[in-house]
């Protein structure tokens, strides 16, 4: 066991930027659009958010992302809780964003005066926090402008009540008059919480404030009203002086409280309710009633007792009323078409209502083949918690999933067809890609498994059979239709390419990495803390000594070897992963994803964050370390025309002063350019912890967001021959 020895190569030296575009693989949305806004009198200003994927915008077209630029340090912010239009200027766009588990919490309004082109960052940490993925992020909108003065924000918080503002959103205070605070605190965890979970996951707090326009007085809007997740008490609250007093609007079914509200005329909200915040585990179901406003008198109008969630009414007609269930898994359309929400639609005010998924059809609009191949609720409309009139056309409704958007062809067909509208929308996690020469792409996906991406700018059917999340996925060297992918609950193996998967006989446990060997005799699973090896495909197991929680990566040569980086010590193994030991000594704190070159014994790449980057040729013996400040994951890609070895990229700083990102170097890191920009960030590598190159196309490169998808570069020149090819 010998400690690596340090041979620092020439200084790294960053050069001038070169011409490349951005973009994702395309899969095809994947994730939870948890809401949506719209604005009636403009066509195309509608913007959904998302839960671990930011906010877009629609062209008519397609999606547009809106926050690509978001850094490593700030990739918490991709979770939007909540959206905000002006509605005396439309170019105004505001969100809350955070995620509790990302970057140490920070909460931030982002404040937009350009339709969302550009956004401050206003830093509100220090009066609440938000979650964009927490429980109660289908409910909405909790940030408001009000219609009377556009610098005037109400913002409702998980915990600390409501806020306001009167500079639009640069500074707040709490409105102490309306003392829900206290209904958060009471609200205990469920007993079946996991470990670690938070109040600001578990606890929605406020789920929506609705101004009413129709009461604006002196620049404020005089009456509104505040929906409150509390379940055993008052849950629906009423101002008539601006927000300087409230009153509770008592009458509501008891034990369960509001989702979404619409306005019908000037004296009517239709309200949803469920007995759970949502989006799922809503066992108690929920109602849907009219609050007359002058009477404060509440009616049931439908008598399902499902939970509901989205609703609205139509903008010219205010008798047609659409809304949807929540939680609700069900079957739509006669023969079964797919199973999840129910879509409602009453055409006098609510009296009477008709489902319209009794005739229900689906499509994929941009031909997003994978939705078309099951009728799971994976490939239908769930968590359906939001739903709008498109403001372009009054016969097409939009409503919000579990797997992306959908929108009605025409509402009012005798058979209604829902379009899966996710063109542009990427919002998978990405947990693994693999480029090899010779063959097409292949993902790893949270949720829904990943794809052959045969042209990155294509949809294709997910992985057969499924198994929702493919934690892990590797591919033999010599033999690369020798393929494994491992799941929560399965395990697969193939020996022809991606496809003839077949179920291991012994399933050792879930979210496993796999490792397979160069000549496919050997696979090495990862999971629970423990590393097991088999050479029959699963039949037999037997558990690797030497290792711990670790993701190990085959030789890309020879066959009996193996290595993995725990923290500071670098492993190997020569007996086709059966045990391994400590080779060398590196710097700790460097990332468990590592690179062996491909066709070369014992060529691997480590990057060790504040470490830099350390490469051995020795397959571990000894290590030279590259002068590079900072480098959080290491990829290779084809060589640079002329070049012998294969083009490295990093995310990270060739130098101290560099900013962070995608750099790249075709000279074995002697010089580096950075091949991104700050537009676009994507939040830095996350849950997959990769970059890699492309194997069959020089400069190109493929990042794991969290919740962006597979976001890539690519040289333009590139991508003007690939769209030439396409044509």
């Amino acid at each position: 066991m010998l400690a690596a020895a340090v041979l620092a190569l020439a200084t790294a030296v960053e050069r001038d930027p070169v011409d490349y575009t951005y973009g994702n693989v395309a899969l095809g949305g994947a994730g939870y659009v948890s809401g949506i806004i719209t604005r009636i009198e403009e066509p195309y200003l509608t913007y959904i958010r998302t839960d671990v994927g930011g906010m877009y915008k629609w062209d008519g077209g397609k999606w547009n992302p809106l926050m690509d630029w978001v850094s490593e340090e700030d990739q918490g912010l991709l979770g939007v809780e909540t959206l905000a239009l002006d509605p005396n200027d439309p170019s105004r766009l505001y969100a809350v964003a955070a995620r509790d588990d990302r970057s140490n919490g920070k909460t931030a309004l982002l404040r937009s005066t350009d339709y969302g082109e550009t956004f401050e960052v206003i830093d509100v940490s220090h009066m609440w926090k938000a979650h964009g993925n927490g429980m109660g992020r289908v409910t909405g909108e909790k940030l408001v402008v009000d219609p009377g003065s556009s610098n005037v924000l109400y913002c409702g918080t998980r915990l600390d009540g409501l806020m306001k503002s009167t500079d639009y959103g640069t500074t707040w205070s709490k409105i102490v008059s309306l003392n829900v605070t206290a209904l958060a605190e009471d609200d205990p965890l469920p007993s079946y919480a996991w470990p670690g979970i938070t109040d600001v996951f578990w606890k929605n707090g406020v789920s929506f404030v609705h101004p009413d326009p129709n009461t604006v007085s002196g620049g404020l809007a005089q009456r509104i009203f505040v929906g409150v997740s509390n379940f055993n008490g008052p849950s629906f609250f009423v101002s008539n002086d601006a927000g300087e007093t409230w009153t509770e609007a008592a009458g509501g079914p008891a034990g369960f409280a509001p989702v979404h509200v619409a306005m019908r005329g000037k004296n009517e909200l239709i309200v949803t309710l469920a007995s759970a915040p949502g989006p799922w585990d809503i066992w108690g179901g929920g109602r849907a009633y009219r609050f007359t406003i002058d009477t404060g008198v509440w009616t049931k109008i439908i008598s399902s007792t499902d939970a509901f969630g989205g609703v609205d009414v139509h903008p010219t007609n205010s008798d047609v009323i659409i809304m949807s269930t929540l939680a609700k898994y069900s079957q739509q359309g006669e023969p079964l078409q797919g199973t999840g929400e129910h879509v409602y639609r009453s055409d006098d005010g609510g009296n009477t209502w008709t489902n319209l998924m009794d005739k229900y059809t689906k499509s994929a609009y941009g031909d997003v083949e994978w939705i078309k191949h099951g009728t799971s609720a994976d490939y239908s409309i769930h968590w359906g918690g939001c739903l709008k009139f498109d403001p372009s056309d009054y016969k097409k409704v939009w409503i919000t999933s579990g797997n992306g958007i959908w929108r009605s062809t025409d509402i009012d067909a005798q058979a209604v067809n829902w379009e899966f509208t996710v063109a542009g929308l990427e919002e998978t996690v990405p947990l693994e890609a693999i480029s090899i020469e010779g063959t097409p792409l292949i993902s790893a996906v949270g949720d829904y498994d990943g794809m052959v991406h045969h042209d990155v700018t294509k949809y294709y059917p997910r992985h057969e059979p499924n198994m929702k999340t493919t934690h892990g996925l590797d591919v033999a060297h010599w033999y690369t239709d020798c393929q494994v992918r491992a799941g929560d609950e399965k395990i697969y193996y193939t020996k022809t390419g991606a496809s003839g998967w077949i179920e291991m006989e012994v399933f050792k446990g879930p979210q496993g990495e796999v490792a397979v060997s160069a000549k496919c005799n050997a696979v090495l699973l990862t999971t629970g803390g423990v590393t097991y090896q088999t050479r029959d495909f699963g039949k037999t197991w037997a558990e690797v000594s030497g290792l711990t929680a670790l993701r190990v990566v085959a030789d890309r040569w020879t066959d009996n070897k193996f290595y993995a980086y725990d923290n500071g010590e670098f492993k190997v193994s020569t007996d086709t992963g059966r045990t391994f030991w400590k080779w060398s000594t590196l710097p700790s704190g460097g990332s468990e994803v590592i690179r062996a070159a491909p066709g070369i014994e014992g060529d691997v790449w480590v990057a060790l964050n504040e470490g830099g980057l350390a490469r051995t040729t020795d397959s571990g013996r000894s290590f030279k370390f590259l002068d590079v400040a900072e480098a959080r994951t290491v990829g290779l890609g084809k060589a640079a025309e002329g070049r012998s070895y294969f083009t490295i990229f990093i995310w990270g700083k060739p130098t101290p002063a560099s900013t962070m990102g995608v750099y790249r170097s075709i000279d074995e890191g002697k010089s580096w350019v950075r091949v991104n920009d700050d537009k676009h960030q994507y939040g830095g590598p996350n849950d997959g912890k990769f970059l890699i190159g492309d194997m069959n196309e020089f400069g190109t490169w493929y990042l794991a967001t969290g919740g962006r998808g597979i976001a890539y570069g690519r040289l333009s020149s590139n991508e003007a021959t690939a769209s030439k090819k396409s044509q």
